[in-house]
């Protein structure tokens, strides 16, 4: 054992009096790194160095970018809030940190960051690998700190993006304040704890995208992450007692130069450096459209990212605010036609397929449980609103129960999962007409009612008409071939003479026929007259003048 103490110490002595020339990835206590020199890892992915975000600026910070992208990309800033102002920087090793010193190692000169770990090690250096990932490690080789733990606006293959519970390190992106200045800007994204966990992006305290949380296979919220990754860089997620966060890696990492990165301005996306095109090729993958801006449609309203107006009340509920909802502003949200039985007897579930389901931070896990205990469990607590499966990795594994309003719920085209909500009994008859889709079902309701009640209106109409139609021509057919002893009395009224309709004369002469002619007078011709009563003119003939 104090052979191998006393080896060591002479190894440690070695390594400082005499240190190798030749390693470009690490920096050791006699191997300082300065402005003007880099440090490239051992298989050249990456470069350690002082940079500039903009060429006329005196700025200087220490950085990490790719060293064979001729576009000089920048994916971690040490010191991003403390620039040097000029070109006097210097990185070295000092009591196990590594530290950043403006002015050299002058008496007047001022740290300006450092990795400020507690540490007895009586030796530590810092190496960059070819994952881009800058380790600080004492003389056993242990990693006392690591640039992977403290990310800035880039999330690289292989880095945790996540909780630590054991030290309550949160790894989370923070954009660059601009284009031009690494200091951290307003933008945030990282893993929320509490309830289930789940990942926003936030502007300063207000969330405006909520990633969604992790159901076995892919985050529920962001199906276009999960669709560029699956191939190459799946996506993994850990949650134990230590540690919860999500990693990306795979076979493929060394072939494909990419990262994820949260912009200036707020857009998460995933560029991928094309060496045809000698360009990054970026890809949106969340917060791009209206349905992915945070509880867009209130509580209990579901967002269609395809519709002009894309958010619709849940089926049994209706805008809190009609007035507000049909000018389009729907953050009010939707309230219950009718209320919850509560008694776990009168109350029933609607299945919603292909979501993004709601905010998880008043929901919890029951891993033991199915869907239809999940059911049951659901029944037994008046809060309870809505559940769904925890893990739709292998079918439907565990159970996942929300309490209280549900919020930021998005339909997808492809990628989402199913979830139940809770609706009163008299929601679930077949029988009654279900305004399901808010205001905008119930004008689709009422232009259908309002089509089928004018049809039958001008149906009817025409019917009547052509009824009324046929039944005067009847009637008028009737009135010519028959003459009543009312209508003689009445046309005998006032005059000497009967006087008759010319069709009623045709046909009581047969059509003036030859054989009724009696003969020809001054007047014209006389013809017998056959069928007319005769008790109102006897035996008559009839003495007509007919012109022709």
């Amino acid at each position: 054992m104090a052979f191998h103490e006393s080896f060591r110490s002479l190894l440690q002595v070695a390594l400082i009096f005499f240190p190798i020339c030749n390693s470009i990835d690490t920096i050791t206590p006699n191997k300082s790194l300065r402005d003007g020199e880099t440090l490239i890892s051992a298989g050249e992915k990456f470069v350690l160095g002082f940079f500039s975000p903009v060429k006329s600026s005196t700025n200087r910070y220490v950085g990490i970018w790719y060293n064979k992208i001729p576009d000089q990309t920048i994916v971690w800033t040490a010191n991003r809030e403390n620039p040097v102002k000029n070109s006097s920087g210097v990185l070295i090793i000092k009591g196990g940190n590594l530290v950043l010193f403006d002015g050299g190692h002058s008496n007047n000169s001022n740290t300006l960051w450092s990795t400020n770990v507690s540490t007895t090690a009586t030796y530590s250096s810092a190496i960059l690998t070819d994952s881009g990932n800058l380790e600080l490690t004492d003389d056993h080789q242990r990693v006392l700190w690591e640039s992977f733990d403290y990310p800035t606006n880039t999330w690289l293959p292989q880095m945790k993006l996540g909780l630590d519970r054991r030290t309550g390190l949160n790894r989370i992106l923070t954009s660059w304040k601009s284009v031009d200045d690494p200091a951290p800007g307003e933008f945030s994204l990282g893993l929320d704890p509490v309830g289930v966990p789940q990942y926003f992006l936030r502007k300063g305290s207000l969330s405006i995208w909520r990633v969604g949380p992790w159901n076995g296979v892919r985050l529920s919220g962001a199906p276009r992450m999960n669709e560029i990754t699956a191939t190459d860089l799946p996506v993994s997620y850990v949650a134990n007692d230590d540690e919860i966060y999500l990693m990306y890696t795979g076979k493929n990492t060394t072939s494909i130069t990419t990262r994820t990165v949260l912009d200036d301005s707020g857009v998460f996306q995933r560029p991928i450096w094309s060496d045809d095109n000698q360009r990054w090729i970026s890809i949106a993958i969340g917060n791009k459209d209206r349905c992915d801006q945070y509880a867009n449609c209130g509580a209990y309203g579901s967002c269609y990212p395809n519709r002009l107006d894309e958010c619709e009340c849940l089926e049994g509920f209706e805008p809190k605010t009609p007035s507000e909802w049909n000018l389009g502003d729907w953050s009010g949200g939707c309230v219950r036609r009718r209320s919850l039985d509560c008694d776990g007897k009168g109350d029933g579930f609607l299945r919603l397929a292909n979501v993004k389901v709601p905010d998880k931070s008043r929901s919890r896990v029951e891993p033991g449980l199915n869907l239809e205990a999940c059911k049951g469990e659901c029944l037994k607590n008046c809060n309870c609103t809505a559940y769904a499966s925890a893990d739709i990795s292998e079918g439907d594994r565990g159970c996942l129960i929300w309490h209280g309003d549900l919020v930021d719920l998005k339909v997808l085209s492809d990628g989402g999962q199913g979830i139940y909500t809770r609706v009163a009994a008299s929601e679930l008859d077949g029988s009654t007409i279900k305004y399901s889709r808010g205001l905008q079902g119930k004008k689709k309701l009422l232009v259908t009612l309002l089509t089928i009640i004018s049809g039958f209106l001008l149906f009817t109409l025409c019917g009547y008409y052509l009824w009324r139609k046929a039944k005067g021509c009847e009637m008028n057919e009737r009135h010519d071939n028959v003459l009543n002893d009312n209508e003689i009395e009445e046309n005998g009224k006032g005059s000497e003479l009967l006087l008759f309709n010319v069709s009623v004369i045709a046909a009581a002469t047969n059509n003036f026929s030859g054989s009724n002619l009696l003969g020809k007078g001054g007047f014209g011709p006389v013809y017998k007259v056959v069928g007319i009563d005769s008790s109102t003119i006897g035996s008559a003939y009839a003495n007509m003048s007919v012109n022709h």
